[in-house]
């Protein structure tokens, strides 16, 4: 009986540090679990953004130019001569369709500008939503989406809002290469500081 004491006592010590040591197995366990999670999500992101980047090119831009085709055909210049200003984490447009032909030209393009801007709205959802990553697609489309966007604000604007992914894509994009140009003209400017040189005359006799 004396014996059988000993032994569960002994047990009782080491029951101590058995705990700690499977405590800590367990939260390396959920550790190793979180991060390969987050490998398998970047990993998921990664290929989304790749596959809506290949869609932009062979899908989206073969819509856009002939949608710029169209705009030129028929002359309208609701795209050409409207005011359109980016401020401010907004845009605004103010429409140009004073010209006699405007309803004539509007009808001509209007199937292959709805496919545009439906084209736009799946691209840019995808990047807004997080299943994508929209820093990856920065560097390779965000001028021409931003130029599109730009150009066919004065009707996109009055159709979908301020609240549709496809603005709010273009304003985190807008805004990241006003930035970046920002930040380029001033290290011109201060190469610029660096060469010039200043030229002083001192006054006779000082």
């Amino acid at each position: 009986m004396e014996k059988l004491k000993e032994i569960l006592e002994i047990l009782y010590l080491l029951s101590g540090p058995a705990l700690v040591f499977l405590a800590y197995k367990a939260l390396d366990q959920i550790k190793v679990a979180k991060e390969l999670a987050k490998v398998s999500s970047k990993r998921e992101a990664y290929k989304a953004t790749a596959d809506e980047c290949k869609y932009y090119s062979e899908k989206i831009i073969p819509l856009i130019n002939n949608l710029d085709s169209k705009v030129k055909k028929f002359d309208a210049q609701i795209f050409t001569k409207s005011e359109v200003k980016v401020e401010n984490n907004s845009i605004s447009v103010s429409p140009f369709y004073k010209y006699d032909h405007h309803e004539t030209a509007m009808d001509e393009i209007y199937l292959d500008l709805s496919a545009v801007i439906n084209a736009l709205s799946d691209f840019s959802t995808y990047f807004m939503s997080g299943v994508a990553d929209e820093r990856l697609a920065f560097k390779s489309l965000s001028y021409t989406y931003c130029d599109t966007v730009k150009k066919y604000a004065p009707v996109l604007i009055p159709l979908v809002k301020n609240e549709d992914s496809t603005l709010q894509l273009f304003i985190i994009w807008n805004t990241r290469i006003e930035k970046q140009k920002a930040i380029e003209e001033k290290k011109k400017l201060e190469e610029k500081i660096k060469k010039t040189t200043d030229i002083t005359i001192n006054p006779i006799g000082t």
